[in-house]
């Protein structure tokens, strides 16, 4: 399975005042020097489609690792 691409998709709904919240598996930005190490990665940001609106997201390693929030 090395070498190979998949498409990752998730959906939500929205709370009653139109906020929602998604945790992503990977950063986009890639690993920490000397720090982490991995081979899966996004071949990109998350695209974030709600409504007529869709936005790229890019995601840190230490966003993950901190398991921070991104508000969009």
């Amino acid at each position: 399975n090395q070498g190979r691409t998949f498409e990752y998709s998730q959906s939500t709904t929205a709370d009653s005042q139109g906020r929602y919240e998604l945790t992503v598996p990977y950063s986009t930005e890639g690993p920490i020097a000397n720090q982490t190490q991995f081979n899966t990665a996004p071949s990109g940001p998350y695209v974030l489609s709600y409504g007529d609106t869709t936005k790229e997201v890019k995601v840190s390693e230490e966003a993950v690792l901190k398991g921070e929030e991104i508000k969009v």
